[in-house]
């Protein structure tokens, strides 16, 4: 079933409750659960737990902010480790510093120039998101809100939709995706036109996006199979998430009313009669009309020229012609300029978008000379796409510049809410006008040179952008575990004018209005957030109240620590969960013909890191040597195993070796010669294909 807002209310104040498939009675998805926190803006703690895994998510506003769990895997060391960017010999020096100076281990690798802080942040990102991905693939467990009130300390953010299609199109079991999709069946789909969740805050694929601009055409699921040639399971995974968010609904829904007349009214696409596959041909042929991968935003070749589209009324704008209506419809320029760009927040969002059935504007701020034009910004404020017409001939759009849309808008709508502050490149010295000399003064005394002002500090858009970005993401990854003398750098007996001082130079550094530039992409919301966390310090430390208790604080935390032995300080924890260790175990216990202890083994290394396919290509493997009649059942694991993790090699050699086992020569053949290009130089494919070989000329 697909979650009501009602249902969603009432899930969101369980305090606890089973995890589990959708259909199974008296168990609820973390789908669901998930969403319904979200959609409530709770901020709390959720325990999950499966067998002997436990997990603890923060939820700030709804918003995932951090999870921390007893898997060892899960720490950013070892994650990093995982992804080559530690060396894991490195990795226990490291720990050791963090354990004794009490920072987290990102300060202690930012202090050796391991990684810069933009990489920190994005391993943190993906680090815990892999963390909440993985509790999509449990098929059981438990769920329990803690009283406790979170103190958030962690800068990440996980947004609430991409989580859910991603966690359900990839790694949710295909029992829930099949019970989830049952009310959608046999009906006609469209797309909410006011969701809870707006599709410009998912980030889809190409084959996904393909779907969606086949929903605008209002098909049954059947028809979309047929139109899009894509697999029928993908459409339903991908149906089922957006389902849950309220992105799609059935005809029977009271909002697709509007909806569906549009469609009668402005032959978008025929609901009945023509071939859907035939329907959908126009807005798969195009290039423009299929919605670009989120990462690589389309932008006009340097070297054509646009052709200007002729100006139309924003308010009234006349339908288009049925057979371009269909792919322009499908073509959401609000999702990939909000994709590209996701913390661009509400400024590119005001920017203008093209009307349905239209063909592609020319990029922004590029206009026809002899069209109507929005008004050119004051000459200070002139950015990177300023330029775009200049020297163009009239009627003809100029090329867009090098840096594409994603500059223009960038540069143009940071600078606009406080144009006054925006500081140039070369701003002109004015020169002092001497004062008339004092009486009895003479003409030469008054003429001679005075002593030369303080040299102002450096102004931060005159500083590399890079250093620049470094400086700003390395403040956003700390600044909600520092208190306000930290955060602003001021000394504990710092008088109100020392306070103010370096509140202004935090300010100075961090004004969100001097990020409008395409080398600041992104940088734009984190410092939004230190400027005014620095803002809420200063406040506090001007009032005396706040200010002692604060000091009162600090002075406890001091005398807690040095309270503590000194064994505690270089203490490590080696209570975690290691699937590694399980892992390595049990491929011994495989290789030496016990297949009943691996299996057990594979099976908690499989459960801890569901996403490591190795662990579950090497547990279908040994289930099938401990029961080779289960042939059948150990292929769809593999299978599964490949959809997860479509470049695992041994996964590909096991399929070709139970083929080959079960008679199925032509098959093990295939998996056999692709499982050796991907497990080069390992010889066991090789070595299989051999046998093979050896088996057909008996």
């Amino acid at each position: 079933m697909i979650p009501t807002p009602e249902q969603l209310e009432e899930i969101s104040q369980l305090g606890e409750g089973t995890l589990g498939i959708l259909g199974t009675p008296g168990t609820l998805p973390f789908a669901a659960l998930l969403l319904s926190l979200s959609s409530r803006q709770r901020t709390l703690v959720v325990e999950v737990r499966r067998k002997q895994m436990a997990k603890r998510i923060v939820l700030e506003h709804g918003v995932p902010i951090d999870c921390r769990s007893n898997l060892v895997h899960e720490t950013l060391g070892r994650y990093m480790v995982a992804q080559g960017k530690l060396a894991p010999e490195s990795l226990h020096g490291y720990l050791g510093e963090s354990a004794s100076l009490g920072l987290p281990l990102g300060e202690v690798l930012l202090d050796h120039d391991v990684v810069t802080a933009e990489e920190l942040y994005r391993l943190l990102q993906e680090n815990l998101a892999k963390k909440l991905l993985d509790v999509f693939t449990w098929r059981d467990g438990e769920f329990r809100t803690l009283p406790e009130v979170p103190h958030p300390q962690s800068p990440l953010k996980i947004r609430v939709a991409q989580l859910i299609v991603t966690g359900i199109a990839k790694f949710a079991p295909q029992e829930e995706v099949d019970a989830g999709v049952v009310p959608l069946v046999g009906k006609k789909l469209c797309l909410h036109p006011q969701p809870p969740f707006a599709l410009d805050e998912i980030r889809l694929n190409q084959r996904q996006s393909q779907v969606v601009v086949a929903l605008r055409s209002g098909w049954r699921i059947d028809e979309l199979a047929l139109g899009t040639g894509l697999p029928f399971e993908e459409i339903t995974r991908l149906l089922y998430a957006l389902a849950i968010l309220g992105v799609v609904i059935t005809a029977e829904h009271p909002a697709a009313r509007t909806v569906l007349r549009a469609l009668k009214t402005t032959a978008m696409a025929p609901v009945a009669g023509p071939d859907p596959a035939a329907a959908l041909a126009p807005a798969t042929a195009p290039a423009a009309a299929i919605p670009t991968p989120i990462s690589t935003p389309t932008s006009t070749p340097a070297s054509t020229p646009t052709p200007t589209p002729t100006p139309t009324p924003t308010s009234s704008v006349p339908p288009a012609p049925p057979e371009t209506a269909a792919p322009a419809a499908g073509q959401p320029a609000a999702a990939q300029s909000a994709a590209a760009q996701p913390a661009a927040g509400a400024s590119a969002a005001a920017l203008p978008e093209p009307s349905p059935g239209e063909p592609p504007p020319p990029p922004p701020l590029a206009p026809d000379a002899s069209g109507p034009a929005a008004p050119a910004p004051p000459a200070p404020l002139a950015g990177p796409g300023a330029s775009a017409t200049a020297g163009g001939p009239a009627g003809v759009a100029a090329p867009a510049s090098p840096a594409g849309p994603r500059s223009v808008r960038s540069d143009t709508t940071a600078t606009r809410p406080m144009p006054a502050l925006a500081v140039p490149d070369a701003p002109p010295v004015s020169q002092p006008v001497p004062a008339p000399p004092a009486a009895g003064t003479s003409a030469a005394a008054s003429t001679a040179p005075s002593a030369a002002p303080e040299a102002p500090p450096a102004e931060p858009s005159v500083l590399p952008p890079e250093r620049r970005r470094n400086e700003i993401m390395q403040a956003y990854l700390s600044y909600r575990r520092l208190d306000a003398f930290d955060l602003l750098g001021a000394d504990e007996d710092a008088s109100p004018a020392a306070v103010e001082v370096r509140y202004l130079d935090f300010a100075r550094r961090f004004a969100p209005w001097t990020l409008g530039g395409p080398e600041f992409g992104g940088m734009e919301e984190k410092a939004r957030d230190l400027f005014l966390a620095g803002a809420r310090a200063y406040a506090e430390l001007l009032d005396l109240e706040q200010r002692n208790a604060l000091l009162f604080r600090r002075k406890a935390r001091r005398e807690e620590r040095d309270r503590r032995p000194p064994a505690d300080l270089l203490a490590i924890k080696t209570d975690l969960l290691d699937p590694e260790i399980q892992y390595r175990k049990g491929r011994a216990l495989l290789d030496a013909g016990r297949f009943q202890e691996a299996a057990l083994l594979l099976e908690f290394a499989s459960d801890c890191d569901p996403q490591n396919g190795l662990y579950s290509a090497e547990l279908a493997y040994c289930r099938f040597c401990l029961a080779p009649g289960q042939g059948a059942r150990a292929l769809k694991e593999l299978q599964e195993t490949l959809r997860r993790d479509p470049d695992c090699g041994l996964a590909v050699y096991y399929t070709g070796e139970i083929h080959r086992q079960m008679g199925n020569r032509d098959d093990a053949e295939g998996m056999l010669r692709r499982a050796i290009k991907m497990m080069s130089p390992d010889r066991r494919p090789i070595e299989a294909l051999k046998l093979l070989a050896a088996e057909k000329r008996h």
